[in-house]
């Protein structure tokens, strides 16, 4: 198994981003964006947003984030591979 060599600079750098501003977390460990902060960053290079909410609920809301993309919540295998590992991806389904 091959080694992975870690600075002890880099360890305390990053423990100092953690505890000064530690991020939102959901239950399950993945950041949380509050609609202020995306709104703030909707213009950002790269930056995908998904409406996860089910095709009912979206055809019925008369609110949608403009440039978001929909998604089927229940197909994430068919398009989640489609998106790149190296820009931000925010899901929203409200």
């Amino acid at each position: 198994m091959p080694k992975t060599s870690i600075s002890a600079g880099f360890i305390v750098l990053l423990m100092a981003i953690c505890i000064i501003a530690p991020p939102a977390l959901g239950g399950d460990g993945v950041p949380i964006i509050e609609p202020e902060q995306l709104r703030e960053r909707l213009d950002e290079p790269g930056l995908r947003v998904i409406d996860v909410r089910t095709e009912s609920a979206w055809e019925r809301s008369d609110t949608k984030i403009a440039g978001a993309v929909r998604a089927d919540p229940h197909d994430v295998g068919s398009w989640a591979k489609s998106l790149s590992k190296d820009a931000p991806i925010v899901l929203y389904c409200s």
